[in-house]
């Protein structure tokens, strides 16, 4: 479920490229020029600014489908909205995960496992996919 569906703006690089985007995007270095379709149709600057990527602190397995992420700090918006976790396990086997929208409370965000299930006793270690945060060897065993 979006917050926003349907809502969009076109943006005009210095380059002359234009971009439609839509709810949730990102975009590299500005600056760019928004045309408001939806307010009073005037023009506004923006520059896109770098943000760097969060670090996740801690994960926990809540049961075998179900995932607690913790973040090192509350980043104080939806930044989890569409990530997705990687688990690799020291047998070998690879599990992924997806933020469920609307879970995240303060630091911590629920992620659902979208391809399999956890096994009991085998050790995880969790790693951003696409670089959305960073992870120092974060473990993960389902008891």
């Amino acid at each position: 479920m979006e917050l926003f569906p349907g809502r969009k703006v076109e943006l005009k690089g210095d380059d002359g490229r234009n971009i439609e985007a839509q709810y949730r995007f990102s975009l590299c270095k500005g600056p760019y020029e928004i045309f408001d379709v939806l307010n009073d149709n005037t023009f506004k600057w923006f520059k896109a600014q770098y943000i760097a990527p969060l670090k996740l602190q801690s994960a926990e397995a809540i049961d075998n489908k179900t995932i607690k992420i913790v973040l090192d700090k509350d980043p104080g918006m939806e930044l989890f909205a569409g990530r997705s976790i990687q688990l690799q396990g020291e047998d070998g086997s690879t599990v992924q995960a997806q933020y469920r929208f609307y879970s995240r409370k303060g630091s911590v965000g629920i992620f659902d496992v979208t391809n399999n299930t956890l096994k009991t006793g085998v050790k995880y270690y969790v790693v951003p996919m696409n670089n959305w945060a960073t992870a120092d060897y974060i473990p993960l065993i389902v008891k």
